[in-house]
């Protein structure tokens, strides 16, 4: 840490030997460490985090193919969508300029689409009234 001295050796303490850098302290070299050992130590956890890495990494590439396929779905039916707006009648019939996008317009097509619906609440009002007056003339 930074600040901090190192405690002082004791004098006549000898330093160990570079040799012996890591090694165990007990003398005993012949085996490997527990946790080193291929088949129970560390090797088992790493194996084990490789797989669950190995499936996490195809789960989420799925889950990605999946969410793109949804998005170019969406983007398709959106063209559509623009496509048939910009295609129909009503749309035409708006005053403004012709290369104008259709989202400038939505405000006078719907406007439109209101307009239109009265006129056929009307007309079905007045089919109403003349059914009505002419089925009870006849009996």
């Amino acid at each position: 840490l930074p600040g901090r001295r190192a405690a002082p050796c004791p004098p006549g303490a000898a330093m160990a030997p570079a040799s012996a850098n890591g090694s165990r302290a007990d003398g005993d070299r012949g085996e490997p460490e527990e946790a080193l050992v291929w088949d129970t130590g560390l090797s088992l956890c790493l194996g084990r985090l490789e797989e669950d890495l190995i499936r996490w990494h195809s789960e989420e590439r799925l889950k990605a193919k999946e969410r793109g396929l949804k998005c170019l779905r969406a983007q398709r039916d959106l063209v559509t969508v623009e496509e048939s707006i910009c295609e129909a009648t009503a749309t035409q019939r708006l005053k403004g300029q012709e290369a104008a996008p259709w989202q400038d317009k939505l405000g006078a097509l719907l406007q439109t689409a209101k307009d239109q619906r009265d006129e056929m609440r009307q007309v079905l009002e007045l089919l109403r009234g003349h059914a009505k007056q002419h089925l009870e003339q006849a009996g």
